[in-house]
């Protein structure tokens, strides 16, 4: 099985990119917080005024809200690839630690 997956690394944070799912393009810009160690994912539309943000949760879909400009059928899901195979997750929380070994999976 070969998963879709927004190639981001904290080393890069804060960055804004342009990506194509789903045949649309969206610009996405991510943030980390380093005073409270958790990172957050800001949808934009063509005019850069956001249009949604959401903190980033582990195995959680972070697009949760119905948004004009955003594809409802589309999930974004970090995750850990080790834990794909495993019945219950060693991760609680992204942060710091362990941001570079999520992947930011399109779904």
């Amino acid at each position: 099985m070969e998963l879709e997956y927004l190639p981001i690394t904290h080393d890069e944070m804060p960055i804004q990119k342009s990506f194509t799912i789903g045949g649309k393009n969206y610009a996405i810009e991510f943030l980390y917080n380093d005073r409270f160690d958790f990172y957050t994912v800001v949808f934009r539309d063509e005019d850069d005024e956001p249009v949604y943000s959401t903190r980033l949760n582990y195995l959680t879909d972070a697009i949760h809200a119905v948004v004009d400009d955003i594809d409802v059928s589309l999930q974004l899901v970090a995750m850990n690839i080790a834990d794909m195979g495993r019945q219950y997750s060693e991760i609680e929380r992204i942060g710091i630690d362990n941001f570079d070994s999520m992947r930011l999976c399109v779904l």
